[in-house]
């Protein structure tokens, strides 16, 4: 953590154990303290998640969606929740095909 927090990323490229309107979280509370500092050193953050993560809740939220610039995925969310948190945070939604 203490080197996490004496470097500065332009972009950040982050997986996730579930993603929710509450944000984007961890099943691993460990991993998920270490992408919330990562998170906060860098520019743009881009999340990378298959549709199976969508709707789910994992232990540990490292990131709310106004802290990410980008939802990359191969399934629009069909979660009304999600998809209004994600379009207030204007956070761009990535479809691709993995």
């Amino acid at each position: 953590m203490n080197y996490l927090n004496r470097i500065y990323a332009n972009h950040v490229i982050l997986g996730a154990s579930g993603l929710t309107a509450d944000g984007v979280s961890n099943a691993d509370p460990e991993i998920a303290e270490t992408y919330r500092a990562m998170v906060h050193r860098g520019t743009d953050t881009i999340i990378v998640a298959d549709h199976s993560k969508i709707d789910k809740t994992a232990v540990s939220i490292y990131a709310e969606w106004g802290e990410i610039s980008e939802l990359v995925t191969d399934v629009e969310p069909a979660d009304e929740e999600l998809m209004s948190a994600l379009k207030l945070s204007k956070t761009n939604i990535k479809l691709t095909i993995y």
